[in-house]
């Protein structure tokens, strides 16, 4: 989260006084929120031995790092995604891509599916777990329930209120869930 704010705050200079990389960071800015949510999925899937729970759970973890770059790419290049309630600057109009808002939702859908199987794995693992396993799967809910909240939160704040300073509100609700 730091370096995605810390990136946002870098781009704002593209009006006015333009830092150096500052359409740089715009660019990047753009779509990195989607990789908040990766690493906790990946934790998910091979904890806590390191492993897969099984041969066709490559598939999800595939996908968990597939998708994203997919998402990053498209919104980086979405028209939509710059402006007054946006990043700041223009997408790289040599590739600039307006795909239609359904478009996206099958890609925010397959993506909020790709975490539920993710934590879905850990229910399996639950069942079959010895006691050690089970507690430590117990101990890792307790501290990652906070996750899909900040997700489904995160679009739903961004769908409802205007302008920018959502951010902010999504900070402060993820300081207050810790």
């Amino acid at each position: 989260p730091a370096v995605t704010f810390a990136l946002e705050a870098w781009a704002e200079t593209l009006e006015g006084d333009a830092r150096p990389g500052a359409q740089l960071a715009a660019w990047v800015a753009a779509g990195s929120w989607v990789w908040y949510y990766v690493w906790p999925a990946l934790i998910a899937l091979y904890f806590p031995d390191g492993r897969l729970p099984g041969p066709r759970w490559s598939v999800v973890a595939t996908g968990m790092i597939v998708l994203p770059a997919v998402m990053h790419a498209v919104f980086t290049y979405d028209p939509s995604s710059y402006g007054a309630d946006g990043i700041p600057g223009s997408p790289p109009a040599a590739l600039s891509i307006d795909l239609p808002p359904a478009a996206e939702g099958v890609l925010l859908v397959c993506f909020l599916g790709l975490l539920i199987a993710a934590v879905a794995s850990l229910f399996g693992r639950y069942r079959r777990g010895d006691p050690v396993t089970r507690l430590q799967i117990r101990w890792l809910a307790a501290g990652a329930a906070a996750f899909p909240l900040t997700l489904v939160t995160g679009w739903t704040v961004m769908l409802l209120l205007p302008g920018r300073w959502y951010s902010f509100l999504l900070l402060g609700l993820a300081v207050g869930a810790v």
